[in-house]
C-alpha cells in the first residue's frame, strides 16, 4: 500500500470535486462527445482505447463489454470506480499534482474534463495574466505557467480562483451551446 501523502490527498480532493460535477450517465443528442458516464465521453473512450500505467500495463480497456468495439454500450457499462481510474490517469499525465494549492489544482483539473486540457490551460493562463502574471497563452501549463500559478496561489489564492472562474465562464459562453450553457456556467463559478 502506498503512503498517504499531501499529494494523494490533493488528488483525492480534486477527483471528488470533479465527480460531483460529472454525475452518472448523460446521453444528450446535442453533445458532440456523445454519451457520457462519470464525465467520460464516448469520443474520449474511442480516442484513448485504453488507460495504461506508466509502465505500459493496461489498467482499463474501454471495450468494457468485450464485444470488439468501443460504443455507447461500453459507456453505459462504466462504473464509478472506472471513471475514477480515468481521472487518476488524467491527473497523472497532465501533472496536476504539481499545482501546490489544493483548490487551484482541483479547479484546473475539473475544468479540464469538459473543455479539455488545452482549454482549461488557456483559462488558467488568461487568469494569471489578469492577475498580472506574465505567461504565454499557449494552452499548455508547463514549467513557467505552473511556477506562476503556484506563485499566484501563494500571493492570493482567492484572486486567482476568481479569475479562473471568470475566464472559464467566458470560455463556456463563447461556445454558443444553449443546451449546456446554464450547467457549464454553474460549473465555471463553483469553487472546490
Amino acid at each position: 500500500m502506498s503512503p498517504i501523502t499531501e499529494s494523494t490527498l490533493d488528488r483525492a480532493f480534486a477527483i471528488g470535486f470533479a465527480m460531483e460535477n460529472e454525475k452518472g450517465l448523460v446521453d444528450h443528442p446535442n453533445d458532440p462527445g456523445g454519451i457520457t458516464n462519470f464525465g467520460v465521453s464516448l469520443r474520449y473512450a474511442k480516442a484513448q482505447g485504453a488507460i495504461l500505467s506508466e509502465g505500459g500495463k493496461i489498467l482499463l480497456d474501454f471495450d468494457l463489454d468485450n464485444d470488439g468495439d468501443i460504443d455507447a454500450d461500453d459507456i453505459r457499462a462504466m462504473t464509478e470506480d472506472q471513471g475514477r481510474l480515468v481521472y487518476e490517469d488524467i491527473w497523472r499525465r497532465f501533472r496536476f499534482g504539481e499545482v501546490e494549492h489544493r483548490q487551484v489544482a482541483a479547479k484546473f483539473f475539473d475544468l479540464s474534463l469538459p473543455m479539455g486540457y488545452g482549454g482549461a490551460s488557456r483559462c488558467v493562463q488568461r487568469a494569471l495574466r489578469s492577475c498580472r502574471f506574465e505567461v504565454a497563452e499557449d494552452g499548455y501549463v508547463g514549467p513557467i505557467s505552473r511556477l506562476n500559478l503556484n506563485a499566484a496561489a501563494d500571493w492570493n489564492a482567492d484572486a486567482i480562483l476568481s479569475a479562473i472562474c471568470s475566464e472559464s465562464a467566458g470560455y463556456f459562453r463563447s461556445l454558443e451551446a444553449p443546451d449546456f450553457e446554464a450547467g457549464w456556467l454553474n460549473r465555471a463559478y463553483t469553487w472546490p
